[in-house]
């Protein structure tokens, strides 16, 4: 962190900085801007000085402090930052802070009591209500644990359905009960196919257009083949889609 040297506090509490901090969008941002705070955001300590810095510049608005009242508010709240950050105990601080109200007093147009209170009432409540933590803050080292992560993914590659094979799976070979029982019905019904022996030929004889091919059947065989390719077709387009889909979303998750 970049310490809170006496050139940058003058310049964050002089009245035409705190001027332009009222009318300042992004208060944060400028109060970081005039203290040359370029790490405010990752760097713990500057962080918690631009925010104490920032909470007092709106409480001295919010108590109607003037230009010159605040200004010297300012500088004592940088007073007790310098005075924890050299790691000094809170009475040792609170003794200087008092030493400093005292001479702003007598410096500073219409310092009196009524202002004192308001300033010492907010110190109260920020830096002397949690010196230690912020002690910790300006005196400890921040211990950062990095951790590298590698991220691998594999894509997978579904082959077109127009390469894809069919594939019949066998029958089963009936059992030795099955077995047995098929010829048993094999014997028992052979007696029956014999005594019809004769009017199954007749039969066959008067009907013998029908064995003949039926175009019929190639209508309905070519319907069923058109069937299934317009099938494949469509199973294979979303396939790519969904395919292109995964693809993208690996992509995004390796950015």
């Amino acid at each position: 962190m970049a310490d809170v040297s006496a050139a940058q506090g003058p310049a964050i509490a002089a009245e035409d900085a705190i001027r332009k901090f009222y009318e300042a969008g992004n208060t944060t941002r400028y109060i970081a801007d005039v203290m040359s705070f370029g790490d405010y955001k990752t760097d713990t300590k500057q962080a918690v000085t631009v925010d104490l810095l920032e909470q007092a510049l709106k409480f001295s608005k919010q108590s109607g402090l003037s230009l010159e009242q605040t200004s010297a508010f300012l500088k004592l709240c940088l007073e007790a930052v310098q005075s924890v950050t050299a790691g000094h105990a809170v009475r040792e601080t609170e003794g200087s802070a008092r030493e400093l109200v005292k001479a702003m007093c007598s410096s500073v147009p219409n310092f009196g009591p009524s202002v004192v209170k308001v300033v010492l009432d907010f110190m109260a409540r920020t830096i002397f209500q949690h010196y230690n933590l912020y002690s910790y803050v300006f005196t400890k080292g921040r211990v950062l644990d990095e951790v590298d992560i590698k991220l691998e993914v594999e894509t997978p590659r579904i082959p077109p359905l127009d390469k894809a094979t069919l594939h019949v799976e066998p029958e089963p070979e009936p059992s030795d009960d099955e077995a047995e029982n098929a010829d048993a019905d094999v014997e028992g019904g052979a007696d029956s196919s014999n005594n019809n022996e004769g009017s199954a030929e007749d039969d066959q004889a008067g009907d013998g257009s029908e064995c003949e091919d039926n175009p019929l059947n190639d209508l309905i065989n070519e319907e069923i083949e058109q069937r299934i390719q317009q099938l494949k077709e469509k199973l294979s387009k979303e396939y790519e889609e969904r395919e292109e889909q995964l693809l993208q979303k690996i992509s995004q998750l390796e950015k």
